[in-house]
């Protein structure tokens, strides 16, 4: 009787431990905003746009951790992450900023802060 309790309480929490690996936060406000995320492994994301017509993408294979925020209209980022890395992208204003980060290895880190 107990080995079977302990295996219906083991294999949920074994399933559900496959399922945490990546975590992705997407907060929008405004119109026209675009965002797509995608994960393998054991990667965090987390994108805000606040404005009109902001585009970010973030592509993210391994251990690796990504914040974008873009403030105002017509921002596009694009981070792209390999190995274990960290990549920080501000961008404010109405100027159109664009934004590009691409890591490959590991202890890579970035930090991106355009306004106007």
């Amino acid at each position: 009787m107990k080995s079977i309790l302990i295996a219906a309480v083991a294999l949920p929490l074994s399933v559900s431990g496959a399922f945490a690996q990546n975590l992705s936060v997407v907060d929008q406000f405004g119109y026209w905003n675009e965002q797509v995320t995608a994960q393998s492994g054991a990667n965090t994301s987390v994108t805000f746009q606040d404005g009109w017509h902001n585009d970010a993408a973030t592509l993210q294979v391994g251990e690796n951790t990504s914040v974008t925020t873009q403030v105002g209209a017509f921002n596009n980022s694009l981070t792209e992450q390999y190995g274990a890395n960290f990549s920080a992208t501000v961008q404010a204003g109405a100027a159109g900023h664009i934004s590009d980060t691409r890591q490959v290895g590991g202890g890579n880190a970035s930090m991106t802060v355009q306004t106007d």
